[in-house]
């Protein structure tokens, strides 16, 4: 059985955040993507909050209950939020939550109270989840390397302000940054970095952090990019090789299914 670390679930009538940036306008459905999932053996999903949704995670909670060995949640939270609730949480299948810092102000978006959720989130055994630009990670990880525990960096570390991503400075101090806190990285969303070569991107990472710190995730339903791909070519994404299936222990291991 594969796992899908990267999915997003919504309905186009949940409340949102006055801040987001992109508001689609349809429903994305755990049931639709479990039909794409199913012919390719991917039957367990990570369901990760949208930004558009801010910290209200009421549905992904409700989908998580009626499928709980099928599902983990990765959800964004208020940094005051406290030990208990984390805790709670835990409890009924939230693995992480996920800080998305793109084209944010750190000193804002990584303050003090969103360290010390950090920290929290550690010390309950949850993951934390970052997405980010490839220029800004070195520096995010430098702030968060002593609280985060358990840390994925999502999209290839979204690299397409470095169009040799495994020639530039910056990646490769961002890598060995990465192997030495132990961190994952996500192989997903290839057509954010849309000057990377995803296969090459792939085996780069394969070798420098190891396959064992590979996740593989589909990003579905592609908020903004819909057309871009479909469900099988990602998962298959370099010919013969389901890359879903290959990088399931991994997935296993670090959302806890």
């Amino acid at each position: 059985m594969s796992i899908d670390c990267h999915i997003h679930i919504f309905k186009k009538e949940h409340p949102t955040i006055a801040s987001a940036r992109h508001l689609p306008q349809y429903d994305a459905l755990l049931s639709e993507v479990q039909s794409l999932g199913k012919p390719l053996g991917v039957e367990q999903f990570v369901l990760v909050q949208t930004s558009f949704m801010g910290t209200n995670n009421d549905y992904l909670v409700e989908q998580i209950q009626q499928c709980p060995s099928q599902l983990r949640g990765v959800f964004i939270l208020a940094p005051d939020t406290s030990r208990a609730t984390l805790r709670d949480l835990k409890s009924t299948g939230v693995v992480g939550i996920r800080l998305n810092l793109f084209g944010t102000d750190l000193n804002v978006s990584l303050d003090q109270a969103q360290l010390q959720l950090i920290e929290n989130c550690s010390a309950e055994g949850l993951s934390i989840g970052i997405h980010d630009d490839a220029q800004r990670l070195v520096t995010i990880l430098d702030r968060v390397q002593l609280r985060a525990q358990r840390l994925v960096i999502d999209h290839f570390g979204r690299p397409e302000s470095l169009p040799l991503a495994d020639q530039d400075p910056i990646y490769l101090a961002l890598i060995e940054k990465m192997a030495a806190m132990n961190a994952y990285i996500k192989i997903s969303a290839p057509y954010r970095a849309k000057n990377m070569d995803p296969a090459r991107a792939y085996h780069f990472l394969e070798k420098t952090l190891g396959i064992d710190r590979l996740l593989w995730g589909s990003d579905w339903p592609w908020t903004q990019s819909e057309n871009y791909l479909t469900y099988e070519q990602w998962a298959y994404p370099f010919g013969s090789v389901n890359l879903a299936k290959l990088l399931a222990p991994n997935a296993k291991y670090f959302y806890e299914f």
